[in-house]
């Protein structure tokens, strides 16, 4: 019984290790493009009180998850047109919308 806890620990732990190094902003903006947004509208949001930021775009009905927004723009309900890609997201990485890569903003 010891030993099959152990092991399911150790592969709980090797799964979270695997999952944290999907998630960094670099190595998303190198997985699969899904869809490319051009000159959509949209309200930029931070998430909590993270560094973390989403666009949402009603019009569109999407919520992105914004893993490059520049400095300039991470600013609670600021409008802002954008173009960029989604990123293919896993299950249970969409919390927070789609993971998006912005290639313009203004």
């Amino acid at each position: 019984m010891k030993v099959i806890a152990s092991i399911l620990i150790i592969a709980v732990g090797f799964f979270f290790n695997i999952n944290e190094e999907k998630t960094t902003g670099t190595t998303i903006i190198k997985r699969e493009t899904v869809q490319t947004i051009a000159y959509a509208k949209g309200i930029v949001h931070q998430v909590g009180n993270q560094d973390v930021y989403m666009i949402e775009c009603p019009e569109k009905h999407l919520k992105l998850n914004v893993v490059n927004l520049p400095e300039e723009y991470k600013e609670q309900d600021l409008p802002v047109t954008f173009s960029g890609n989604i990123k293919l997201t896993m299950p249970l990485e969409d919390e927070n919308g789609d993971f998006f890569e912005v290639k313009t903003i203004h």
